[in-house]
């Protein structure tokens, strides 16, 4: 058997070999710009997605505290029913006749216990007007001597509130 030889030329190899190393360039393509987008829409979405669990944590945690706020408000309100309850059932005097009976043991006094008193109106009206004028002259002593004094309870007059 005759095994044909093929013959060797340097230049048609270089040739070939230069081929394949382009066709190896533009077969390996990078995907570097795809995988940035595609990394930045899965964050964009993961980040979207955690607002929205945040917001509805919010939201809940909103609505309990409404509700426990809304419970307090009943609670509070039947409290107000039971205290005015209370205070009409102090304010009526037969209840604070029968407690006074019962729990102070009063009674009601006697005729023989009942004492009159009658005051002339005219001795009243002479009274209040000595007490007034008695009053005054008091005054007119402490503030005569003690102009100092006036002047500073003047003074600190103005600062009270």
């Amino acid at each position: 058997m005759v095994v044909a030889r093929k013959k060797y030329n340097p230049i048609e190899n270089h040739g070939q070999q230069q081929e394949k190393t382009i066709k190896k360039k533009k077969l390996k393509r990078s995907y570097r710009f795809e995988k940035i987008v595609l990394s930045m829409g899965i964050i964009t979405v993961l980040s979207l997605s955690l607002m929205l669990l945040t917001r509805f944590a919010t939201v809940t945690e909103v609505r309990h505290r409404v509700n426990h706020l809304n419970k307090q408000l009943e609670q509070l309100e039947t409290q107000k029913e039971h205290l005015r309850i209370e205070v009409e059932k102090v304010s009526k005097s037969r209840w604070i006749e029968r407690e006074a009976m019962e729990r102070l043991s009063m009674q009601y006094p006697l005729p023989e216990q009942v004492v009159y008193i009658h005051v002339d109106p005219t001795e009243i009206a002479k009274l209040s007007h000595q007490l007034q004028y008695g009053e005054e002259q008091l005054d007119a002593q402490n503030g005569s001597g003690n102009i100092f004094g006036e002047t500073l309870n003047r003074f600190l007059g103005l600062f009270r509130i």
